[in-house]
């Protein structure tokens, strides 16, 4: 609460809280900073209001690695690579439809324009409605290799980070794996930067629904 001089009476300045913001209807504004200021005004439990679901689904409802390898019944080979205990309990794997996840961010695998496209990035900026467009068209493109950060608007996430990977056919060049490597660096560079503790990448898409998903 701010708050800020109304009057005097007697010699006694009086004060009053500022204004709330006012409620920004997200399925008919047009734009996207007054939104976008508006949703970052709210507390979590404020925001559930306008996710474009009621059937969301709360990080702390997945299971981690570890937690999921407790109930496997099939042996599992020596691993190649050195156990991580500690990444073990950040890391889950999610099968369903990753725009109902509650998490910081959402990592899309974008084109260049950032205007929406097929498969899960389609899936996100529907379930994100247009605003979501918007605030991309603002960018102005992002190159290969690169990322960029918006709100998450309808979406229970907080945030969508767009990413444009390389388009390969075949076996990927060396330059090509420099990008995909650089599209991993700088998603995480704008957790870092953001603050944001939790983030999930679509892994696929069916029948419509932004499937599979990494969760850290």
């Amino acid at each position: 609460w701010g708050a800020a001089a109304v009057g005097r009476r007697a010699g006694v300045r009086t004060w009053a809280p500022q204004a709330m913001a006012a409620k920004v209807d997200l399925s008919t504004s047009t734009d996207w900073k007054e939104a976008k200021s508006f949703l970052k005004g709210l507390s979590d439990k404020q925001r559930e209001e306008h996710y474009f679901c009621q059937d969301f689904i709360r990080l702390k409802k997945i299971p981690t690695w570890k937690e999921m390898a407790k109930g496997a019944a099939v042996k599992v080979a020596e691993p190649k690579y050195k156990k991580d205990k500690q990444l073990n309990d950040k890391i889950s794997l999610f099968r369903g439809d990753i725009t109902k996840l509650e998490v910081d961010a959402i990592v899309n695998a974008a084109n260049s324009s950032l205007l929406g496209g097929g498969g899960v990035d389609g899936c996100i900026h529907r379930a994100a409605g247009p605003l979501l467009t918007e605030e991309c068209r603002s960018l102005q493109n992002c190159e290969t290799g690169q990322a960029k950060i918006t709100g998450g608007y309808r979406l229970p996430a907080k945030y969508v980070i767009h990413t444009v990977g390389p388009m390969v056919h075949g076996e990927p060049s060396a330059n090509q794996m420099a990008e995909l490597r650089s599209c991993y660096q700088s998603c995480l560079d704008l957790l870092l930067q953001n603050k944001l503790r939790s983030a999930v990448r679509g892994g696929g898409a069916r029948a419509g629904a932004a499937c599979g998903g990494h969760c850290v």
